[in-house]
This record gives structure tokens, C-alpha cells and sequence, in this order.
């Protein structure tokens, strides 16, 4: 009976070190890394939609250009 709550004991313990670990984890993932992804995320957001009015832009002046020419012709 001892051996059996000595063996109880040390298999509560090794759980309770994992759960610990796997906390750590937790909180690593949710104020550092989940944080710094969405981060990334409207960086990456921002540039695509800079790039976006950039090509609105320059299709714009392409169409400028071209109607002038066909004016000129």
C-alpha cells in the first residue's frame, strides 16, 4: 500500500511538472508570439494595401498617357 501511494505520488508529481511546462507555453504563445503574428499581420496588411493604390495610381497615369496619344493621332 506505501509502495503504491509512494508510486502515486511520484506520478502526480511528474504531472504536475508538465502541466507547469505546458503553462509556460501557454503564455509564451499568447503575450509573445500570438501578439507578434498579428503584428506581422497588419505590417503585411499596410504594405499590400499601399501597394494596391500604388498600381490604382499607376494604371491611372498608363491611361492618361494613352488617351493623350490617341488624341494626338
Amino acid at each position: 500500500a506505501i509502495l503504491e501511494v509512494a508510486a502515486t505520488e511520484i506520478k502526480l508529481k511528474k504531472i504536475g511538472e508538465e502541466i507547469k511546462k505546458t503553462t509556460r507555453r501557454v503564455n509564451a504563445l499568447e503575450q509573445v508570439v500570438i501578439p507578434r503574428l498579428y503584428g506581422e499581420i497588419r505590417f503585411i496588411t499596410a504594405v499590400l494595401e499601399q501597394r494596391a493604390r500604388e498600381d490604382v495610381f499607376r494604371l491611372k497615369r498608363i491611361k492618361r498617357k494613352l488617351e493623350a496619344r490617341e488624341q494626338q493621332h
